[in-house]
């Protein structure tokens, strides 16, 4: 069999570059696509390609030959891309990715999804039994791409797809709230949040990384949720950080903002599939990842 060459899309992003990351420490032979061609990290080969543009996709596609692929790329704007009309671009470009992939003699891919997918059904959340009811655009085209990862499976690519749910760490946006709520913690500003009764599933972004790693190596097909298998409510996240960092809890205005109308009350995993078949367990547990990521502990990682 010809040696195994890795090909991960995103691989400066957030996602993409624990991906990356995680298959190099592995040992195998990575490829990375980020912006500019910029590199993912140590032994990650990096490659510049406009992944919207099918041929600039067909000319990397065989350059690097890659056997297995993780696709990790999307357009993840913060409070855009939920309804964002770029969703279908990268719906589109995805299948062209993939269809090029498997035309070359591709042997694996495995493609990120998003617990965006499944209704809100406030439910322990199971990738067999749970309805996949989408309530954004961007969860609809994330599912349509699922479908088409089937598609390839069914015409003989080995295919899999994990779907992922709330990730933190090093790397993260900005604007997104545990990174918000670090900065305004420890500058001793007041953070304004909703009341936090909403429980989510987070998962450590080097977590993130070797459960995507160990999915692609592992023979396991169909959606894979990649998850802690536990809910946490957002107003445990914020006292916990408050708690590291030795910040007034009362600097934490819960209520202050109203919780959306399409954010449903529970988005938490069933990991059944990820433990027994994948045979990967998370090994970051959230009270010690939330302080070590508020507290500056976590080491960064270049991108």
């Amino acid at each position: 069999m010809a040696a195994e060459t890795y090909l991960v899309t995103g691989a400066t992003g957030f996602i993409g570059a624990a991906v990356a990351r995680a298959l190099a420490a592995a040992g195998h032979e990575v490829h990375g696509v980020g912006r500019g061609g910029r590199g993912a990290g140590a032994g990650v080969t990096p490659h510049a390609c406009d992944l919207l543009d099918a041929a600039s996709v067909q000319a990397l596609i065989d350059h690097v030959r890659p056997t297995h692929l993780v696709h990790c790329a999307w357009d993840v704007t913060h409070n855009v891309y939920w309804t964002s009309p770029a969703n279908f671009d990268w719906l589109a470009a995805s299948v062209a990715l993939l269809k090029a992939f498997q035309a070359a003699g591709g042997r694996r891919a495995v493609g990120v999804g998003t617990c965006a997918e499944y209704a809100a059904s406030g439910t322990i959340l199971h990738e067999t039994g749970s309805p996949l009811v989408p309530a954004t655009p961007y969860g609809r085209c994330k599912l349509s791409l699922f479908h088409a990862f089937e598609a390839a499976r069914l015409m003989g690519l080995s295919t899999a797809w994990g779907r992922l749910f709330f990730p933190y760490g090093p790397g993260d946006g900005e604007r997104r709230f545990l990174p918000a709520l670090a900065r305004a913690m420890r500058a001793g500003d007041a953070f304004d949040m909703s009341s936090g009764a909403q429980k989510l599933d987070f998962i450590h972004i080097d977590d993130v990384g070797a459960a995507f790693a160990r999915l692609v190596e592992s023979d396991v097909t169909r959606a894979v949720n990649i998850a802690n298998g536990e809910g946490v409510t957002l107003r445990e996240v914020a006292l916990r950080a408050a708690e590291a960092l030795g910040r007034d809890p009362a600097l934490l205005r819960m209520g202050a903002i109203a919780a959306r109308a399409t954010d449903p009350p529970s988005l938490v995993a069933d990991v059944s599939r990820l433990r027994d078949e994948v045979g990967f367990l998370p090994q970051v547990p959230w009270r010690q990842g939330v302080a070590r990521f508020v507290a500056g502990s976590d080491a960064a990682q270049p991108a």
